[in-house]
């Protein structure tokens, strides 16, 4: 059989998209697998995941062509992009919305209690494994090769290369072990079972179309689609070509449709929004240009931009008037609303930006390892209208960095587990020689490492030990966040005693 490498020189080298392709379709299992796992069975997203992987895979085709195998890079590439795509998901979402999310993305079939339990934590535990490990269970559990393959492709014995998938098997469930997790029947029986599951029927294809068409400069996706496609059908025969175009050309044109009504949509309602801040500022200046009784006493720089704000409220009011008739008309109606759109976002985050520095009150230590892009992106849907509505939004800035330290602390508990054999400190104190860089001590006081039993209010799903928050800023609006060993979870606010620590009764 062709290996990895071969394969690769030949697409490096002579710009072979079959070759690439047969590539993909012998690894798309693996990496699709793994992607599955460890975006909570989100089939969408894991495509995408998989998609970047092999895009990743075209562009290093030249530095990775000398590998005999790219099963192991394939995997830790996953692992990567996965986290990746897990960080960019928690942005977007709120942690009142996790819990529903997560339930929405469940898979409908429910593997054995054994890999039930496994699932979760599998991935992270072949990432503590040493690389040379790694591959022997990637080889032995994931790719289903004989001791003598293994053994031929390591320069070893059968019985050497036996004895080895043995000890790293051991590894392995040392470290699952130290999670809690065990099985009732042999791993390496549950690893052959579930670690790899057949890719959805015509993934192949597509992954290696379009990550052809990402890694080429100057070259669309849909043209490198179309030609991968078109090479396929060929072989198919001329009729099924016709049929398939048949189907794909309405469902273009349809999504074509419906993503410049969606656009068109979003003007307006970003018009809307901007309208009722501008308003709102004017006539917060307003009141205080009446109670200061002449204009000047606000400041040369106020009024000027009191008169700025008056100014440009006219203009965006004449421009949602002619874009209102345009609801339900056709494309072309928000065609024309690009730079309003971005004009309107843009001024929410300078007056957010400008609420933030003007009230330092509200903030907090922890919103150092927060980037301005991050800080912003709080905003949200918020209109900014009200005070309550300013609040709010700070109030999300702050769980977010909240949760940037609570994740070092967790990342430090792991490390304090691995060296202690499993064991678990008895104080935040504990934890610090373990993290990864030193966090200030004004921000660790904020925070404390006791057991979910001492908590008056806690997430049902918590269990053992959690890292927490010790008390809120504002308690109207800010959540208390929970980091167990491996799982976090948010209460929100006005929970009862949410942020009291007597014993439970």
């Amino acid at each position: 059989m062709i290996t990895d490498g071969e394969l690769l020189r030949e697409y490096a080298e002579e710009d072979s998209e079959p070759a690439f392709t047969t590539l993909v379709a012998r690894h798309a299992g693996l990496v699709y697998s793994a992607a599955l796992r460890q975006l909570n069975g989100d089939e969408h997203l894991a495509r995408d995941v998989a998609q970047s992987v092999f895009t990743d895979l075209a562009r290093k085709a030249g530095t990775l062509a000398r590998r005999e195998s790219l099963t192991s890079w394939l995997y830790s590439g996953t692992h990567f992009a996965a986290a990746k795509a897990v960080r960019r998901e928690r942005r977007r979402h709120t942690h009142e919305q996790e819990a529903h999310a997560m339930q929405e993305m469940l898979q409908d079939a429910r593997p054995d209690a054994d890999w039930e339990k496994l699932r979760p934590a599998l991935d992270q535990a072949m990432h503590e494994l040493k690389e040379a490990d790694r591959v022997v269970i990637l080889m032995r559990y994931f790719e289903n090769h004989s001791f003598a393959d293994i053994g031929q492709k390591l320069g070893l014995s059968e019985d050497a290369a036996r004895k080895r998938t043995d000890r790293t098997l051991e590894r392995l469930r040392g470290l699952l072990a130290h999670r809690g997790l065990s099985t009732g029947a042999a791993l390496g029986t549950v690893l052959s079972a579930h670690a790899v599951e057949m890719a959805p029927a015509g993934l192949a294809a597509p992954l290696a179309s379009a990550s052809l068409a990402g890694a080429a400069t100057g070259t669309s996706t849909v043209l490198g689609m179309l030609k991968i496609m078109g090479l396929s059908k060929l072989q198919a025969g001329i009729i099924g070509a016709i049929a398939a175009a048949c189907v794909l050309v309405p469902l273009v044109m349809e999504h074509r449709a419906q993503t410049v009504i969606q656009r068109r949509d979003d003007a307006l309602r970003e018009k809307d929004d901007q309208i009722a801040s501008l308003s709102a500022e004017n006539h917060r200046l307003a009141e205080r240009l009446k109670a200061a009784g002449t204009p000047m006493t606000l400041g040369q720089d106020q009024f000027n931009e009191l008169l700025k704000l008056r100014g440009e409220i006219a203009p965006l009011r004449e421009r949602l008037q002619e874009l209102a008739p345009g609801r339900g008309q056709g494309p072309a109606a928000g065609a024309l609303t690009l730079a309003d759109r971005q004009k309107l976002w843009q001024g929410r985050r300078t007056h957010f930006k400008a609420w933030v520095e003007g009230n330092p009150g509200e903030r907090i230590p922890e919103m150092k390892y927060l980037a301005d892009d991050e800080l912003l992106d709080s905003l949200g849907n918020s209109t900014l209208a009200t005070q309550q509505d300013y609040e709010r939004s700070m109030s999300t800035v702050r769980a977010n960095a909240q949760m940037r330290v609570m994740s070092k602390l967790q990342d430090a508990w792991h490390a304090y587990a691995k060296a202690k054999a499993g064991e678990t400190p008895g104080s935040l104190a504990g934890l610090i020689p373990y993290l990864k860089e030193p966090i200030d001590d004004d921000i660790l006081q904020n925070y404390e490492f006791v057991p979910v039993g001492s908590l008056a209010a806690c997430p049902s799903e918590m269990a053992g030990w959690v890292i927490t928050t010790k008390a809120p800023l504002r308690e109207k609006y800010d959540m208390r966040q929970f980091f167990g060993f491996d799982q976090s979870r948010a209460n929100g606010p006005n929970v009862s005693n949410l942020w009291s620590t007597a014993q439970k009764p």
